[in-house]
């Protein structure tokens, strides 16, 4: 009983972890967001829509990138769902054979590494990826085509997200370290 209780307490505590590393994320980022937007818009319309359009650019190529990620990960454990041996010992550990042959070692590795590879560029070629690189280089050559291209709010708008993860994380080791010592 005490097993269940105990459990039951980890699971509420790892919820309001979560939820408060939910809320520290978009509160840091819209405050990131905010304070570039509000600089560039002192800037004047043509630095502000530069920002915008290179924070959702990259924002786009974030979220497609991870769509696309969580789809291949979703496919390779799905495909080794009944299989529970197989995923308890993918990198054959504690296999009973003896492989004394080399060259066989050599063919499997390399097997291995060519499956790996195929894997992960259907990761990364992700139809989700792909149209938001496309939608991020329209964006970019209609900019550019226009003349409206300022090339520094640009850039510091597709700063904006990985100066918000920096922050974020600085914030979250702050206060889960700092209240795990109380």
């Amino acid at each position: 009983m005490t097993s269940l209780k105990t459990n039951r307490v980890t699971n509420i505590k790892q919820k309001m972890k979560m939820m408060i590393n939910v809320r520290l994320a978009a509160a840091v980022f819209t405050a990131v967001e905010l304070l570039f937007a509000a600089f560039f818009l002192y800037g004047g319309a043509k630095w502000f829509l530069n920002a915008q359009f290179g924070f959702l650019g990259f924002g786009l190529i974030v979220i497609g990138s991870f769509l696309g990620y969580k789809k291949m990960v979703n496919y390779r454990v799905s495909m080794y769902e009944n299989e529970p041996d197989i995923i308890d010992n993918t990198y054959e550990l504690w296999d009973e054979e003896d492989k004394s042959e080399s060259k066989n070692e050599k063919t499997s590795a390399l097997s291995t590494a060519a499956k790996n590879t195929k894997t992960s560029v259907k990761g990364f070629f992700s139809p989700y990826r792909m149209t938001s690189y496309a939608l991020f280089f329209i964006v970019f050559f209609v900019l550019v085509k226009s003349g409206a291209l300022a090339l520094v709010p640009f850039i510091a708008g597709i700063m904006c997200a990985p100066l918000g993860v920096l922050i974020y994380e600085a914030l979250r080791i702050w206060l889960f370290n700092s209240a795990d010592k109380i």
